[in-house]
């Protein structure tokens, strides 16, 4: 089931769907978003809490997240991506197990963790731990292939 919405999607507070969204023109949402199935956005997206989309997010303008952002599956943005203190236009993305990775010229954003590149490579495995359950085993399993994709990325800047 997709619900199909022509304009402008205003969620006020806090936006919970089982379905896949499909907007042509704008969503706002006060709190958060969460939806199970796929999310295309026609124009731009601001959440100011948090947005959890279980498949796809396409965005077509820009898309604006507070908090966390959470996909299950892949992330296209045609516009300007600002993140949890991250704004960029111009970054590559990709799923790295349990979480997303955004990587930029000089910053690298994992899960809801965004520090710099020589921040990441410095990190001791308590200050991993310490980010969340589980983090340092999934940093030991993924951090070459992370510094090193960012390394060979190619000058998108």
């Amino acid at each position: 089931i997709t619900l199909d919405i022509e304009e402008m999607l205003d969620g006020g507070g806090a936006l919970d769907a089982c379905v896949s969204i499909k907007v042509g023109g704008q969503i706002k949402v006060g709190k958060w978003l969460r939806v199970d199935g796929s999310l295309r956005v026609g124009e731009s997206l601001r959440v100011e809490e948090s947005l959890r989309v279980g498949e796809s997010l396409r965005v077509c303008g820009s898309l604006d997240v507070s908090g966390s952002l959470k996909v299950g599956g892949s992330l296209d943005v045609s516009g300007v991506l600002k993140v949890f203190g991250l704004k960029t236009s111009k970054y590559l993305c990709t799923n790295a197990g349990k979480y997303t990775v955004i990587l930029t010229s000089d910053l690298i954003k994992i899960g809801c963790e965004l520090h710099s590149i020589d921040d990441w490579a410095s990190f001791s495995d308590d200050e991993i731990a310490d980010m969340e359950d589980g983090a340092l085993d999934w940093w030991n399993t993924w951090k070459e292939a992370v510094l090193s994709f960012h390394k060979s990325m190619p000058e998108i800047y």
